[in-house]
């Protein structure tokens, strides 16, 4: 499996970046930026990693996953 990030999606995730290197520095975006990444790399070579996201499964989408880490702050 390969995970598509959508243009929005990318756009999201360098916003995100952005905001956490502008208020606690590069090294903490890089980091949580690498371990964003690794979290993807590990969905295309786990593709059952992480849970249906339910508002989807709720109209009958089932091969969408989300991951949550819970030590991203």
């Amino acid at each position: 499996m390969k995970v598509l990030w959508s243009r929005d999606a990318g756009d999201d995730l360098m916003e995100i970046i952005t905001c956490i290197a502008g208020r606690s520095g590069k090294p903490a975006a890089r980091e949580i930026y690498s371990r964003i990444r690794g979290r993807v790399q590990s969905a295309n070579e786990f593709p059952s990693t992480g849970r249906v996201v339910p508002e989807l499964a709720a109209i009958g989408i089932a091969d969408i996953r989300e991951l949550i880490d819970g030590t991203l702050h």
